[in-house]
């Protein structure tokens, strides 16, 4: 969100045999204007605001290959810049998150799954980025979010359903990774397993996760967390159907 806007960006159809440039934005949640497009076509990477601008970060191309590419709006879409500096390494199904004056991409994969976390120089656009201190373990697919100041990780894949939450936090200007093992809850339809792709969003003083997928169905659950660790299931606010691999929001004008 940027002012009383908010925005969407590329993606791919159900199979994804075609990938988008298009941009759209709303401020109402229901009717979308079309914007300026990036580009060129991307999917599964991340778009991001950091400070008042828009960025782009990797994810695959018209043909599926990974990028390392980061494209930047300064004008809420009217136009769009290549930067000149990319990600160390190129990664897909992450998620970019803006803190302490940085954007950081935290795990996703290419050919294998990754912990690597990238970082931001003072601007993303044309300031040389680096790797910080690596998560735990490898994480894909996950959802995430900046709650209290700290990046979270929940759920997620890498070769098997993650049931881990990742917290980082912020000291000078490196992260610090702690791991709270098997506090993801397994909700019914995802056979045991933990959730793909939730929406984790934040709303007052909680986190909630939204939905989620994995290799054995879809989940309409939604749970509530203060603090990353503890997760409680929220009565009556069970998603109409079934949904992961989308988009969540808070979003109020």
């Amino acid at each position: 969100q940027i002012g009383s806007k908010m925005f969407a960006a590329g993606g791919a159809n159900f199979s994804n045999t075609t990938t988008y440039f298009q941009v759209y934005s709303t401020t109402n949640g229901t009717s979308w204007t079309a914007e300026t497009g990036m580009p060129a076509q991307r999917a599964q990477g991340a778009l991001v605001v950091h400070g008042t601008d828009l960025h782009w970060l990797g994810g695959v191309n018209s043909v599926g290959t990974t990028m390392s590419t980061i494209y930047r709006s300064t004008d809420q879409s009217a136009s769009w810049t290549t930067c000149a500096t990319t990600l160390p390494v190129a990664a897909k199904s992450g998620i970019a998150f803006s803190l302490g004056g940085y954007i950081w991409w935290v795990g996703g994969e290419d050919a294998g799954y990754l912990n690597s976390v990238q970082q931001s120089g003072n601007d993303p656009c044309t300031d040389a980025w680096s790797l910080d201190n690596a998560l735990p373990a490898t994480v894909s697919r996950y959802g995430g979010t900046v709650f209290n100041n700290k990046i979270y990780t929940v759920g997620g894949y890498n070769g098997t359903d993650v049931g881990n939450v990742y917290e980082g936090s912020l000291s000078g200007s490196d992260l610090t990774w702690t791991t709270y093992a098997g506090v993801v809850p397994s909700p019914a339809g995802l056979a045991g397993g933990y959730p793909h792709f939730p929406g984790i969003v934040v709303t007052g003083s909680k986190m909630l996760l939204i939905g989620g997928i994995n290799l054995s169905g879809g989940s309409t659950s939604v749970y509530e967390s203060t603090n990353g660790q503890t997760w409680t299931a929220v009565s009556g606010a069970a998603l109409p159907a079934a949904r992961g691999k989308g988009g969540f929001a808070v979003f109020a004008q």
